[in-house]
């Protein structure tokens, strides 16, 4: 029988929010309060093409802007900007 480590998905060293919001309310601002305020210990990435800042944080455009490699990030756009960000996103 083989043993997952399912600690990397659990306990990620870091997460990128795509779609990550500044919009009391909407997903994208409850993942960011969350993360950033519940005591997250590894490294949050946001991503929003239209805002430079959220919450005092620096956003990056898109997920290749991201400095570190992305193993683990949770999509939270429009499902039309949905498809371009995951093909991005998919290791080639």
């Amino acid at each position: 029988m083989v043993t997952l480590n399912l600690d990397k998905i659990f306990n990620p060293q870091s997460v990128a929010i795509i779609g990550a919001s500044d919009v009391e309310g909407s997903v994208g601002y409850a993942i960011v309060k969350n993360l950033t305020q519940q005591g997250y210990a590894g490294k949050v990435y946001f991503v929003n093409i239209r805002k430079p800042e959220i919450l005092g944080v620096k956003t990056c455009p898109t997920i290749m802007e991201v400095p570190e490699v992305k193993k683990q990030g949770a999509f939270l756009k429009e499902t039309k900007e949905l498809k371009e960000e995951a093909e991005a996103a998919a290791p080639t």
